[in-house]
Protein backbone atom coordinates (compact mmCIF):
# COMPACT_ATOMS: atom_id res chain seq x y z
CA UNK A 1 0.00 0.00 0.00
CA UNK A 2 1.37 3.23 -1.04
CA UNK A 3 1.67 6.17 1.64
CA UNK A 4 -0.18 9.10 2.40
CA UNK A 5 1.47 12.73 2.37
CA UNK A 6 -0.44 13.86 5.40
CA UNK A 7 1.62 14.71 8.28
CA UNK A 8 4.77 14.24 6.21
CA UNK A 9 7.68 16.76 8.05
CA UNK A 10 10.91 16.44 7.71
CA UNK A 11 14.03 19.03 8.26
CA UNK A 12 15.75 19.57 5.28
CA UNK A 13 19.44 20.29 7.02
CA UNK A 14 19.10 16.92 8.27
CA UNK A 15 18.83 15.45 5.13
CA UNK A 16 21.15 12.74 4.20
CA UNK A 17 22.43 13.10 0.42
CA UNK A 18 20.98 11.43 -2.30
CA UNK A 19 22.70 8.86 -4.30
CA UNK A 20 24.74 10.08 -7.21
CA UNK A 21 23.33 10.14 -10.77
CA UNK A 22 25.40 6.33 -11.13
CA UNK A 23 23.64 4.65 -7.89
CA UNK A 24 20.43 5.01 -9.45
CA UNK A 25 19.06 2.39 -11.26
CA UNK A 26 19.18 1.54 -14.65
CA UNK A 27 16.94 2.17 -17.78
CA UNK A 28 17.20 -1.28 -18.82
CA UNK A 29 14.33 -3.01 -16.36
CA UNK A 30 13.42 -5.95 -17.78
CA UNK A 31 9.47 -5.58 -18.90
CA UNK A 32 7.04 -6.69 -16.55
CA UNK A 33 3.03 -6.27 -17.88
CA UNK A 34 1.65 -4.14 -20.53
CA UNK A 35 0.26 -0.43 -19.80
CA UNK A 36 -3.12 -1.54 -20.69
CA UNK A 37 -2.50 -4.16 -17.76
CA UNK A 38 -5.52 -4.15 -15.39
CA UNK A 39 -5.02 -2.15 -12.52
CA UNK A 40 -3.91 -3.68 -8.50
CA UNK A 41 -5.31 -2.06 -5.74
CA UNK A 42 -2.03 -0.85 -4.45
CA UNK A 43 -1.30 0.67 -8.26
CA UNK A 44 -4.72 2.67 -7.96
CA UNK A 45 -3.42 4.09 -4.58
CA UNK A 46 -0.45 5.23 -5.65
CA UNK A 47 -2.04 7.40 -8.44
CA UNK A 48 -4.45 8.62 -6.02
CA UNK A 49 -1.56 9.53 -3.76
CA UNK A 50 0.73 11.25 -6.58
CA UNK A 51 -2.21 13.03 -7.59
CA UNK A 52 -2.73 14.74 -4.06
CA UNK A 53 0.70 15.71 -4.75
CA UNK A 54 0.44 17.91 -7.84
CA UNK A 55 -1.12 20.73 -5.93
CA UNK A 56 1.20 20.17 -3.26
CA UNK A 57 4.26 20.56 -5.21
CA UNK A 58 2.64 23.19 -7.10
CA UNK A 59 1.99 25.33 -4.26
CA UNK A 60 5.24 24.59 -3.15
CA UNK A 61 3.98 22.84 0.17
CA UNK A 62 5.93 19.23 -0.70
CA UNK A 63 8.68 18.95 1.22
CA UNK A 64 11.79 16.92 1.75
CA UNK A 65 10.00 13.62 2.78
CA UNK A 66 6.98 14.18 0.80
CA UNK A 67 9.68 13.34 -2.68
CA UNK A 68 11.36 10.77 -0.90
CA UNK A 69 7.75 8.72 -0.68
CA UNK A 70 7.24 9.71 -4.45
CA UNK A 71 11.09 7.87 -5.19
CA UNK A 72 9.17 5.01 -3.53
CA UNK A 73 5.91 4.82 -5.17
CA UNK A 74 7.65 5.06 -8.43
CA UNK A 75 9.92 2.66 -8.18
CA UNK A 76 7.31 0.29 -6.54
CA UNK A 77 5.08 0.72 -9.12
CA UNK A 78 5.24 -0.76 -13.39
CA UNK A 79 2.00 1.84 -14.05
CA UNK A 80 1.22 5.48 -11.85
CA UNK A 81 -1.37 6.81 -14.31
CA UNK A 82 -3.78 5.53 -17.19
CA UNK A 83 -2.92 8.77 -19.81
CA UNK A 84 -0.34 10.24 -20.90
CA UNK A 85 -1.40 13.49 -20.06
CA UNK A 86 -1.89 12.66 -16.52
CA UNK A 87 1.92 11.95 -16.70
CA UNK A 88 2.34 15.20 -18.45
CA UNK A 89 0.32 17.20 -15.85
CA UNK A 90 2.78 15.39 -12.52
CA UNK A 91 6.24 15.56 -14.68
CA UNK A 92 5.24 19.30 -15.62
CA UNK A 93 4.47 20.49 -11.56
CA UNK A 94 7.91 18.47 -10.77
CA UNK A 95 9.36 20.58 -13.66
CA UNK A 96 7.91 23.36 -12.64
CA UNK A 97 9.49 23.19 -9.22
CA UNK A 98 13.15 22.15 -10.92
CA UNK A 99 13.10 24.98 -12.56
CA UNK A 100 11.13 27.77 -9.85
CA UNK A 101 14.29 30.06 -8.37
CA UNK A 102 15.13 29.40 -4.97
CA UNK A 103 14.14 32.16 -2.15
CA UNK A 104 17.42 34.92 -1.95
CA UNK A 105 18.17 33.58 1.73
CA UNK A 106 18.36 29.81 0.73
CA UNK A 107 20.76 30.92 -2.21
CA UNK A 108 24.08 28.80 -2.04
CA UNK A 109 22.75 26.62 0.76
CA UNK A 110 23.28 22.81 1.61
CA UNK A 111 19.71 22.83 2.63
CA UNK A 112 18.64 24.04 -0.88
CA UNK A 113 20.74 21.97 -2.84
CA UNK A 114 19.62 19.01 -0.60
CA UNK A 115 15.81 19.70 -1.55
CA UNK A 116 16.67 20.70 -4.99
CA UNK A 117 18.11 17.44 -5.39
CA UNK A 118 15.43 15.73 -4.20
CA UNK A 119 13.08 16.93 -6.59
CA UNK A 120 15.83 16.31 -10.02
CA UNK A 121 16.18 12.77 -8.91
CA UNK A 122 11.98 12.43 -8.44
CA UNK A 123 12.22 13.72 -12.09
CA UNK A 124 14.55 10.80 -13.28
CA UNK A 125 12.86 8.57 -11.56
CA UNK A 126 9.84 9.33 -13.21
CA UNK A 127 11.39 9.74 -17.04
CA UNK A 128 12.77 6.07 -15.96
CA UNK A 129 9.45 5.24 -15.02
CA UNK A 130 7.67 6.68 -18.47
CA UNK A 131 11.04 5.32 -20.61
CA UNK A 132 10.29 1.59 -19.81
CA UNK A 133 6.23 2.23 -20.34
CA UNK A 134 7.50 3.70 -24.34
CA UNK A 135 9.54 0.12 -24.24
CA UNK A 136 7.09 -1.79 -23.93
CA UNK A 137 3.69 0.38 -25.33
CA UNK A 138 3.81 1.56 -28.82
CA UNK A 139 1.01 3.96 -27.90
CA UNK A 140 2.85 6.50 -25.59
CA UNK A 141 5.73 8.61 -26.97
CA UNK A 142 9.07 9.74 -25.24
CA UNK A 143 9.35 12.56 -26.92
CA UNK A 144 6.69 14.68 -25.52
CA UNK A 145 8.16 13.76 -22.16
CA UNK A 146 12.17 14.16 -22.69
CA UNK A 147 12.04 17.70 -24.57
CA UNK A 148 10.42 20.08 -22.21
CA UNK A 149 12.58 17.67 -19.23
CA UNK A 150 15.60 19.02 -21.49
CA UNK A 151 14.48 22.62 -21.14
CA UNK A 152 13.82 22.75 -17.96
CA UNK A 153 17.17 21.36 -17.01
CA UNK A 154 18.48 23.89 -19.16
CA UNK A 155 16.35 26.62 -17.02
CA UNK A 156 17.37 25.25 -13.79
CA UNK A 157 20.96 25.74 -14.07
CA UNK A 158 20.50 29.36 -14.21
CA UNK A 159 20.73 29.21 -10.38
CA UNK A 160 23.46 27.31 -9.68
CA UNK A 161 27.12 28.03 -9.60
CA UNK A 162 29.84 25.45 -10.01
CA UNK A 163 30.61 25.14 -6.75
CA UNK A 164 26.97 23.88 -6.45
CA UNK A 165 26.62 19.46 -7.13
CA UNK A 166 23.50 20.12 -9.35
CA UNK A 167 25.57 22.57 -11.65
CA UNK A 168 26.48 18.53 -13.00
CA UNK A 169 23.85 17.02 -12.04
CA UNK A 170 21.65 18.78 -14.12
CA UNK A 171 23.90 18.38 -17.40
CA UNK A 172 24.31 14.56 -16.76
CA UNK A 173 20.40 14.38 -16.41
CA UNK A 174 19.97 16.25 -19.31
CA UNK A 175 22.46 13.76 -21.38
CA UNK A 176 20.45 10.81 -20.76
CA UNK A 177 17.49 12.15 -21.33
CA UNK A 178 18.83 13.33 -25.12
CA UNK A 179 19.83 9.97 -25.45
CA UNK A 180 16.83 8.31 -26.32
CA UNK A 181 15.34 11.24 -27.96
CA UNK A 182 15.50 12.21 -31.61
CA UNK A 183 18.82 14.06 -32.25
CA UNK A 184 17.54 16.28 -34.69
CA UNK A 185 14.35 17.27 -32.42
CA UNK A 186 17.08 17.98 -29.54
CA UNK A 187 19.23 20.28 -31.85
CA UNK A 188 15.99 21.92 -32.50
CA UNK A 189 15.01 22.20 -28.83
CA UNK A 190 18.15 23.60 -27.90
CA UNK A 191 18.73 26.58 -30.47
CA UNK A 192 15.34 27.59 -30.34
CA UNK A 193 16.27 27.97 -25.90
CA UNK A 194 19.81 29.66 -26.84
CA UNK A 195 18.12 32.30 -29.42
CA UNK A 196 14.38 33.44 -27.74
CA UNK A 197 14.71 32.68 -23.82
CA UNK A 198 16.83 35.31 -21.50
CA UNK A 199 19.37 32.60 -19.78
CA UNK A 200 22.51 33.49 -18.23
CA UNK A 201 25.81 31.94 -19.24
CA UNK A 202 25.87 29.13 -16.83
CA UNK A 203 22.53 28.03 -19.00
CA UNK A 204 23.64 28.97 -22.36
CA UNK A 205 27.05 26.92 -21.40
CA UNK A 206 25.26 23.50 -20.96
CA UNK A 207 23.15 24.47 -23.84
CA UNK A 208 26.03 24.82 -26.11
CA UNK A 209 27.86 21.76 -24.65
CA UNK A 210 25.02 19.16 -24.84
CA UNK A 211 24.36 21.13 -28.36
CA UNK A 212 28.27 19.83 -28.83
CA UNK A 213 27.58 16.24 -27.76
CA UNK A 214 24.79 15.49 -30.01
CA UNK A 215 26.35 16.85 -33.13
CA UNK A 216 29.56 14.85 -32.16
CA UNK A 217 27.28 11.68 -32.78
CA UNK A 218 25.61 12.50 -35.28
CA UNK A 219 29.18 12.87 -36.92
CA UNK A 220 30.26 9.69 -35.71
CA UNK A 221 27.02 8.05 -36.68
CA UNK A 222 27.44 9.86 -40.23
CA UNK A 223 24.15 11.22 -39.76
CA UNK A 224 23.29 15.06 -41.38
CA UNK A 225 20.88 17.55 -39.84
CA UNK A 226 18.62 19.65 -42.46
CA UNK A 227 20.15 22.23 -44.23
CA UNK A 228 17.62 24.33 -42.21
CA UNK A 229 18.22 23.72 -38.84
CA UNK A 230 22.52 24.14 -39.22
CA UNK A 231 22.09 27.68 -40.62
CA UNK A 232 19.71 27.85 -37.12
CA UNK A 233 22.43 27.27 -35.16
CA UNK A 234 24.95 29.30 -36.93
CA UNK A 235 22.75 32.39 -35.42
CA UNK A 236 23.61 31.68 -31.62
CA UNK A 237 27.05 30.03 -31.98
CA UNK A 238 28.45 33.01 -33.96
CA UNK A 239 26.75 35.57 -31.11
CA UNK A 240 28.61 33.69 -28.82
CA UNK A 241 32.00 33.32 -30.26
CA UNK A 242 32.87 36.99 -29.33
CA UNK A 243 31.29 36.74 -26.08
CA UNK A 244 33.34 38.38 -23.85
CA UNK A 245 32.70 35.43 -21.17
CA UNK A 246 35.22 33.06 -21.63
CA UNK A 247 33.30 29.74 -20.84
CA UNK A 248 30.81 31.18 -23.51
CA UNK A 249 33.65 31.58 -25.92
CA UNK A 250 34.96 28.12 -25.42
CA UNK A 251 31.65 26.49 -25.79
CA UNK A 252 30.43 28.38 -28.94
CA UNK A 253 33.90 27.08 -30.43
CA UNK A 254 33.40 23.28 -29.69
CA UNK A 255 29.81 23.35 -31.18
CA UNK A 256 31.58 24.79 -34.30
CA UNK A 257 34.69 21.87 -34.61
CA UNK A 258 31.68 19.71 -34.93
CA UNK A 259 29.70 21.76 -37.38
CA UNK A 260 32.70 21.98 -39.51
CA UNK A 261 32.79 18.18 -39.98
CA UNK A 262 29.17 18.47 -40.25
CA UNK A 263 29.36 21.02 -43.52
CA UNK A 264 31.29 19.85 -45.91
CA UNK A 265 32.15 23.06 -47.82
CA UNK A 266 34.05 25.62 -46.14
CA UNK A 267 32.77 28.48 -47.42
CA UNK A 268 29.41 27.25 -46.64
CA UNK A 269 30.61 26.53 -43.33
CA UNK A 270 31.34 30.69 -42.82
CA UNK A 271 28.19 31.70 -43.53
CA UNK A 272 26.85 29.83 -41.55
CA UNK A 273 28.45 31.27 -38.76
CA UNK A 274 27.47 34.98 -40.40
CA UNK A 275 30.51 35.28 -42.06
CA UNK A 276 32.93 35.54 -38.82
CA UNK A 277 35.52 38.36 -38.79
CA UNK A 278 39.12 37.75 -39.47
CA UNK A 279 40.49 37.57 -36.06
CA UNK A 280 37.35 34.89 -35.13
CA UNK A 281 38.32 32.79 -38.44
CA UNK A 282 42.27 32.21 -37.68
CA UNK A 283 41.37 31.66 -33.87
CA UNK A 284 38.33 28.67 -35.43
CA UNK A 285 41.27 27.94 -38.42
CA UNK A 286 43.42 27.25 -35.19
CA UNK A 287 41.04 25.06 -33.20
CA UNK A 288 39.76 22.76 -36.20
CA UNK A 289 43.44 21.76 -37.34
CA UNK A 290 43.93 20.22 -34.24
Amino acid sequence: MTESFENGSAHLDDAPRLSSLEQLPSLHVARTRSITAPRTADSLAAQQTLETAIPRILSQDMDLLGYRKMQRIILSNDRLFDTEEQYEEYLDALLAELERAPEAKLQGSRRLADFKTQVLVTVQYTFRHIKRLVDRSSTMEIGRFSYRIVKALIRARVHYDKSCHLALDLPDTAMEVIGVADQVEVVDTLVIMMTEEELNARSLCMGLNLLTTVLRHMNTERNRLPHELVDKIGEPVSKYLTSNRVGLRQAATEVCVQLRKMVGDEEEFWQVLREPTENTRRLLTYYLAR
